[in-house]
């Protein structure tokens, strides 16, 4: 049945037109709803992040000279946002803190109750460890990961989603 479907979008494809919904996957169906624009800020992220990954210790290279280059307009900058917006970013961290309560509580658990160990379970490394919690609703059980480590799992767990 699956080679039958591929077939006929093959064919269709080749005359020129769409082919029905039914003969189109899922990812098929997605694309074929979305605006020529969508499609264009699709490959243009997915050819970023191919380049990011490529020339990772180049873009952070860089990245660094930029920050230390304009380190001072940087810092004027955002102390001038955090006077002109403090109320508004006030109410935002209000609200994400009631809104993931649950995450909170879980943090100030560990960080009274649970000792971290004295290296990353992932790398061993001994700088920089922090506790990384798998599910919020047991506050007690952590890993140890050193700053990079957590910092890639959040990364790997974001591109997932």
């Amino acid at each position: 049945m699956k080679a039958s479907a591929e077939k006929a979008r093959n064919k269709l494809r080749k005359e020129g037109s769409t082919p029905p919904a039914e003969h189109l996957d899922e990812r098929e169906k997605e694309e074929s709803t979305m605006t020529t624009r969508e499609r264009q800020l699709q490959i243009w992220r997915q050819r970023s992040m191919n380049y990011y990954l490529r020339n990772r210790l180049k873009v952070c290279e860089r990245d660094r000279e930029y920050y230390q280059k304009n380190r001072e307009h940087k810092l004027a900058y955002q102390r001038e946002y955090y006077k002109k917006h403090h109320d508004e970013l006030l109410q935002k961290y209000k609200d994400y803190y009631w809104a993931n309560l649950e995450k909170r509580v879980a943090e100030k658990r560990a960080r009274y109750y649970v000792t971290i160990d004295s290296k990353c379970e992932n790398c061993g490394s001994t700088e920089n460890l922090e506790r990384h919690h798998k599910d919020y609703s047991k506050p007690l059980e952590v890993v140890t990961l050193c700053r990079k480590c957590h910092a890639g799992l959040h990364l790997w767990n974001y591109q997932r989603s």
